[in-house]
């Protein structure tokens, strides 16, 4: 039975997994973004097509009627064009011919390339109106997928963001299950603002220059049975080996360029 708007979150999260090709790892709720936190969308998801990352941001009502729940998801849904790839309203109707009945809401979510997506009160869904695709700036979606990333990781982020851009690197390379920790820090912040980026993303004021970065994984996984490192001169040379463990608990690649 759906009672509140949190209900149709899990039918939401399916939809993108089923239908969009969402990876499972990289879809869930309530996703704040900005650096004070004040924007949030409710349902989010990754996909990639032919290698570029597909970034979904859904913005939900329980009930879309008129002006006053359709006009305040539709404010609300406007700002996430920004940072996604695509943009969707949702939310539940029973009115038998919802875009007439809605015109001047739907049509400002036609223009703007808004999709809309319809549950009856049982939970169904119909897509009635499809998204157009946003050209988002490098940085805001680089920003969003370190957002994604880290979202569920309440400890050792860093670690966590070092481990997944290794498994990326040695997969891009398809060259054994060894690389150079400072060769996996450069590809993950082949531009220089990726980094503040991540700055943002981070609840913490972590270092993010080589040496703490180092640091911070060797504190992590120095003595972890997820990684094997074969030490140089300079522990930012070191070679960080994937064990089989390890590969266990890496997520699908969207780290790396």
């Amino acid at each position: 039975m759906i009672q509140m708007e949190k209900d149709l979150y899990p039918l939401v999260e399916d939809y993108l997994m089923r239908n969009k090709s969402c990876y499972k790892e990289y879809v869930g709720n309530e996703l704040f973004m900005g650096s004070d936190r004040q924007m949030r969308a409710d349902v989010f998801g990754i996909s990639q097509d032919n290698g570029e990352k597909i970034i979904y941001l859904l913005e939900g009502k329980l009930r879309l009627k008129g002006r006053g729940n359709f006009s305040k998801v539709l404010c609300e849904a406007i700002p996430l064009l920004e940072f996604a790839d695509f943009v969707y309203i949702f939310g539940i109707s029973s009115e038998e011919d919802f875009k007439s009945v809605n015109k001047k809401y739907y049509d400002i979510c036609k223009l703007l390339g808004i999709g809309i997506l319809l549950f009856d009160e049982d939970g169904d869904m119909i897509e009635i109106l499809m998204p157009d695709k946003n050209v988002v700036e490098k940085f805001d979606k680089k920003e969003m997928i370190f957002r994604i990333f880290t979202k569920n990781i309440d400890k050792s982020p860093i670690s966590m963001l070092i481990l997944q851009a290794t498994y990326e690197f040695i997969k891009l390379k398809d060259d054994g299950n060894c690389a150079q920790f400072i060769e996996i820090y450069n590809s993950l912040f082949v531009e220089k603002d990726y980094k503040k980026r991540l700055k943002e993303t981070l609840s913490k004021d972590y270092s993010l220059n080589e040496i703490g970065m180092r640091k911070a994984f060797q504190k992590d996984f120095g003595e972890s049975d997820l990684v094997n490192i074969r030490r140089m001169n300079r522990a930012v040379d070191d070679y960080i080996c994937i064990t089989e463990n390890g590969r266990k608990i890496v997520s699908e690649a969207i780290l790396l360029d």
